[in-house]
This record gives C-alpha cells, structure tokens and sequence, in this order.
C-alpha cells in the first residue's frame, strides 16, 4: 500500500502527523483530494470522511487511520530526514535540531554520533561556564552555531543519503515510548559499508593534542571533563 501512495500525499499525510496541518485543514484537504480515496482504498478513505473532526478524538483517529497506510518506521525515517534537511538549511532555530540530534544520539541513534558529540554537545552543555543554551548572550549563541557551518553540512548530508538509500532501516513500529516523537529505544539496520559508517562517527581525542577543561552540570552537580581544543 506505501509504495503505492503519490510523493504528494504520502508528504501530506506526514506533515499533518507531524502537526504541521490542523485539523481543520485536513479535513478540507481529504474532501478536496481526488487521489486520496484511490491510493488508500475505499475502506480507509471512508475511515477518514467518518471522523468527527470537531471532537477532541479526532486527530488520534486520524492518526490511527493513517499509520494503517503509512508504516511508523517510515515515518520516524521521514522525520530524520527532516531533522538533516532542517540542519542543513540551517532555519533560525537549528540549535533546536541540533539538540535534538544529540539527545536522540544518547537514546542510541548511534549514526548520529558525529552530529551529536561534535556539535549537539555544544549546545547541551554550553562552554565555558554557562550550564544551558539560554544562558548565553545573542552574540554567544550566534558565534556557537556559526562555528558548526559549514562543517555540520556534509555531516548531516551523509545521514540524509542513507535515510534516503534505505541503508538505515527502522524496524520498532510498536514502540510507544517516544522522546520528541521519536522511539526512546531505536532498533534499526545500519547497512552502510564500515567505511561510510566510521565518517558519522564520532573521532575520540588524540591525546597527544592540547586538552582544555568542559564543566557540565549533571543533577545539579558541576562535573569537570577534559577533551581536545579541536573536537571536530
């Protein structure tokens, strides 16, 4: 049924889950599409136009509905490459992408290493003494995300080529537990060759090369950690 759907519509149904569309919008949108009854079948599409899009329930509904057509783990690929192509663009607040990327890094995206632990940590724990993003001045947070570009670009572009290759494969569809609607515990396929997988991954220090003091506050607690000057 997935393959089956138009580019269009497939892009329609993830945004409205993703709750760039409201209801109200998608409601007009399923009535006025032609394609719609014919790419999902008669049965679903009759599913949709029986939503009461005016109760509180509708959107679950919804939801339901379309992940019956759309597979979850397709989704969740849609949303990473989402978070690539938004890192990539680098719209106002990309700090926010890049957060996410190392907070999903920590959950065990282990493909986003490289953007998680040479950028992402940047913005988690904000150097030299400050303990979060919004501590910092407009200019300090201008200068932090200036120093990724261009950088973080093919990084995020090789993530992006192999969501889109299908060399990334998601496979934990049920997955209820989610961290910003994503599963808290991936299982995925990596099936890119060793060497494209070490050039998302994040270079340990040499430790023959200048070290300089990071401060991060776990649970209240200042905690002293010592890394390379360069850790790109």
């Amino acid at each position: 049924m997935t393959d089956a759907l138009d580019l269009q519509v497939k892009e329609t149904l993830f945004r409205f889950l993703e709750g760039d569309i409201c209801l109200s919008d998608f409601e007009n949108w399923i009535y006025g599409s032609e394609q719609l009854k014919d790419l999902i079948g008669e049965d679903l599409y009759l599913e949709l136009v029986s939503v009461d899009f005016r109760r509180e329930a509708a959107r679950y509904e919804s939801e339901r509905t379309i992940f019956s057509v759309i597979g979850r783990n397709e989704f969740i690929e849609w949303r990473l490459c989402r978070l690539m192509n938004r890192i990539i663009a680098r719209p106002a607040d990309v700090h926010a992408d890049i957060l996410l990327a190392y907070r999903l890094y920590c959950r065990g995206y282990r493909f986003l290493a490289k953007i998680g632990m040479t950028y992402g940590i940047n913005v988690a724990c904000p150097l030299p003494m400050n303990d979060e993003w919004e501590g910092l001045s407009e200019p300090q947070k201008d200068s932090t995300i200036s120093g990724f570009y261009p950088a973080i670009i093919p990084d995020a572009q090789r993530i992006l080529r192999a969501l889109k290759n299908r060399q990334i494969i998601f496979s934990n569809s049920d997955d209820t537990s989610l961290l910003h609607g994503f599963p808290d515990k991936p299982d995925y396929l990596d099936n890119r060759t060793l060497s494209e997988q070490k050039k998302t991954a994040y270079r340990s220090f040499d430790m023959n090369k200048p070290l300089t003091k990071f401060v991060f506050n776990v649970f209240g607690i200042r905690i002293l950690s010592y890394g390379p000057l360069d850790r790109l």
